[in-house]
């Protein structure tokens, strides 16, 4: 029926002619066929310039020039939009403008007429849907040219009386900033937010953040740090001083503990070569750190870590402390990182894991309690003279022997004779003798 309105010669004299024209363009438009919607607006705006329908048909072809790239042209029709128009539809017109001018490269107009619109479309309930597009838009394109202590105070002038908007606004930044590869803007957006909203749901999620954003900047100091704080907060919901629900909290003390096994493993395979050699000497010290980090947070977390995976990771603490025992070349430090390697050995035979993983630092801890006495000259009694006791050091030996035969099978003591006979041995020099 609108078809025939504009076709025949009899209706040009329509008085609502302009309106079945925009009504036909609208729906030609809908229904995919936009060369003819245009072709049907081409006429409205050449039949009755003076229509009110004209700025939505100016519309029309400054919408179909942006989607074709013809950036000028697309930019000149919604001026002309801009100029002819009513309320709403100068507000779109105005954001698309904005997007036009983004895409000509002309980011800081683009970013000054997306806060044109965010104030007009404030003004009217029934755009509000604008509003809030416009004030993603804001952040986005700010992500692209603004720097992070900057950021809230303009997102406060966008939001005159509302602060919850305007936090709202630099919560969607940092990520924005992560896309883009500006990491250090990131990581300061995540701690301006962490400082305004201490107590906030997110706040594990936005340290998690800047952990991330962390390790793909240099400096291991900083990516350590920022990792410790992820596994404080993580501490602190298990304890109950931060408050994140069931869920999240829990979610909180995986992520955290996942992320500082991952950086502790990768970190200490890139650290120490298949021959054990220490191939970054600059870093050993912080992986055991990370080792200790993950151990004293969630070892006895059983939410978190499984009896297993506890045993491999102080596994692999004791191999590093091990192996930089080894390396050690003044004689007193290198006893005791071959006691501490000890201690951290028994450890791992005590609390579970596999029968490999047991038999393994059973021996482990034997070894090292007997590297750490290495050298020391074998006491010499008065024949006669009544027991003495065992220094602190041999009596952890002695102890040391008893957990190997105390905790792997006796199938699998391949040691069992030479540990006895070094355990007599002991006894017997401090006159023992029942016992040797």
């Amino acid at each position: 029926a609108y078809a025939e309105v504009v076709k025949r010669p009899a209706w040009k004299s329509f008085a609502q002619r302009d309106a079945v024209l925009f009504a036909l363009g609208h729906m030609l438009g809908r229904a995919g066929r936009g060369a003819g919607a245009l072709e049907v607006f081409k006429m409205l705006v050449q039949d009755h310039p003076g229509s009110r329908y004209v700025p939505d048909a100016y519309l029309a072809f400054a919408d179909a020039a942006f989607l074709d790239g013809q950036l000028d042209d697309a930019l000149t029709g919604y001026d002309k939009v801009i100029k002819l128009g009513k309320a709403r539809v100068v507000v779109y017109a105005r954001y698309k403008r904005a997007w036009t001018l983004y895409n000509l490269s002309r980011q800081e107009a683009a970013l000054g007429g997306l806060l044109e619109v965010v104030a007009a479309a404030a003004a009217d309930a029934k755009l509000a849907l604008l509003e809030r597009t416009a004030r993603r838009d804001v952040v986005r394109v700010y992500a692209k040219l603004g720097q992070a202590s900057r950021a809230l105070a303009l997102f406060r002038r966008a939001s005159p009386g509302r602060e919850a908007a305007a936090r709202a606004m630099l919560a969607d930044l940092p990520a924005l900033y992560v896309e883009r590869g500006r990491f250090a803007e990131a990581i300061s957006t995540w701690h301006q937010l962490m400082k305004l909203l201490p107590a906030s749901a997110a706040l594990c999620e936005w340290q998690l953040g800047v952990h991330r954003a962390q390790r793909a900047l240099p400096g291991d100091e900083a990516r350590v740090r920022e990792l410790t704080r992820l596994v404080a907060l993580a501490r602190a919901v298990r304890a109950g001083k931060l408050a994140l629900g069931k869920a999240a909290g829990l979610e909180c003390r995986r992520t955290a503990a996942a992320e500082a096994s991952e950086l502790a493993r990768l970190w200490h395979s890139e650290t120490v070569d298949a021959q054990q050699n220490i191939v970054l000497a600059g870093r050993i010290e912080l992986v055991e750190q990370l080792y200790r980090l993950w151990l004293d947070a969630f070892a006895t977390d059983r939410e978190v870590a499984r009896l297993a995976e506890v045993a491999e990771l102080r596994g692999y603490a004791a191999d590093l402390v091990a192996l930089r025992a080894e390396k050690e070349r003044d004689p007193a430090q290198q006893r005791v990182r071959w006691a501490a390697a000890a201690r951290m050995y028994e450890e791992v035979a005590r609390g579970g894991g596999t029968p490999a993983v047991i038999e393994e630092a059973a021996f482990g801890a034997v070894d090292a309690w007997a590297r750490a006495l290495g050298g020391r000259p074998r006491p010499r009694l008065a024949e006669g003279a009544a027991a003495a006791a065992l220094p602190d050091d041999l009596a952890a030996l002695v102890r040391s022997y008893d957990l190997y035969v105390k905790v792997v099978p006796r199938a699998a003591q391949r040691e069992s004779e030479r540990l006895g006979l070094a355990k007599a041995e002991v006894l017997f020099d401090y006159h023992h003798f029942v016992e040797a």
